[in-house]
């Protein structure tokens, strides 16, 4: 026993009898994710519409409106800036239009931060639960992921 620790007892494996463990010892598994946040992915979600009135929209094919993937992009750029306020957009390395967005549908703009490289964050736009947009970005903050 660790001297000043309160101890619990716990099933040991081998022979099924209970052994005393340090109770610091429990604890501090108990809450390796609360110290230390930065090891599970951190992920934002927001909703986003492209009105139908929108200045692109115009001349981006008149019988069958669809929005202009650049648009789509700033959508993206604005959510990153909604979810991380100290980050600027630094470059667009990958995206890959899988599929439309008409004016007026309403899509999801999801960020997923588990990327190796801690100045990249991998995006996806969706429409119902079909991903229609995805790719990575890369990014220059106070303090990167």
């Amino acid at each position: 026993m660790l001297a000043g620790c309160p101890t619990r007892r716990t099933p040991f494996q081998s022979d099924w009898r209970f052994t005393e463990t340090p109770y610091n010892f429990l604890s501090s598994v108990g809450e390796s994710s609360s110290a230390r946040p930065y090891l599970y992915p951190m992920t934002f979600e927001t909703r986003r519409v492209i009105p139908a009135d929108h200045p692109s929209l115009a001349g981006h094919f008149p019988c069958a409106p669809i929005v202009p993937g650049v648009v789509v992009l700033d959508e993206v750029v604005a959510a990153l800036a909604e979810w991380r306020q100290d980050s600027q957009l630094t470059g667009i390395p990958s995206v890959k239009f899988i599929g439309p967005i008409k004016p007026g549908q309403s899509f999801v703009v999801g960020f997923n931060s588990t990327n190796t490289a801690e100045n990249q964050i991998d995006f996806c736009c969706r429409l119902d639960r079909r991903v229609v947009v995805e790719g990575r970005l890369e990014i220059s903050c106070g303090a990167c992921i």
